[in-house]
């Protein structure tokens, strides 16, 4: 699914350390698969929703992962490994993309 170049614009963008800066975004709105879950790293939960984006054909996907809280994001490596991540269920739905 082609991003329109016409529809990137500026905006801010959040780093890990949680310090901003303008960036620009590609957009786009359609129906993909989407969830939002909690990832339990140490004990801790914290919410990260996961969009895949599919590909031409639709053979290959990206799946993003983008936690809620900037500063977690180096915990998903650890999530991910988890030996009871089995992959998330995601369902279809109206999502608002900026990448």
């Amino acid at each position: 699914y082609k991003f329109d170049p016409r529809a990137t614009k500026d905006a801010p963008f959040t780093r890990p350390d949680g310090s901003k800066t303008d960036v620009p975004l590609m957009r786009q709105t359609g129906e993909f698969a989407y969830g939002e879950f909690t990832m339990f790293v140490r004990r801790r939960g914290e919410k990260v929703r996961v969009l895949e984006l599919p590909y031409a054909g639709k053979e290959l996907s990206m799946v993003v992962f983008l936690p809620e809280d900037p500063t977690g994001v180096h915990r998903l490596p650890q999530w991910l490994g988890g030996g009871d991540f089995a992959g998330p269920a995601l369902k279809p739905q109206g999502v608002a993309v900026a990448l």
